[in-house]
């Protein structure tokens, strides 16, 4: 969680997202646009994670063979390990 945090803060700076109410805008649009920007960035930072796991996953179960495993935790293995 303090990775994706960082990261979506890290996004916001760097691009400078964050919106402040100047000019036309107003305070509660500021906090709107604000808001939408943390909610839109910390998804799609959460779905990069989530494909970036099931690609690892993917990668071990075709790399991995379950009797290097075995051999190494001296135990029989199953999906879980």
């Amino acid at each position: 969680m303090l990775t994706l945090t960082a990261m979506v803060g890290w996004l916001i700076v760097v691009h400078d997202l964050w919106e402040r109410p100047a000019g036309g805008l107003s305070g509660r649009q500021a906090r709107l646009f604000n808001t939408a920007t943390v909610l839109t960035l910390g998804v799609g930072a959460m779905c990069f994670y989530v494909a970036l796991f099931a690609l690892n996953l993917g990668a071990e179960a075709f790399l991995l063979d379950n009797g290097v495993v075995e051999d190494a935790v001296g135990h029989p293995v199953g999906f879980d390990e």
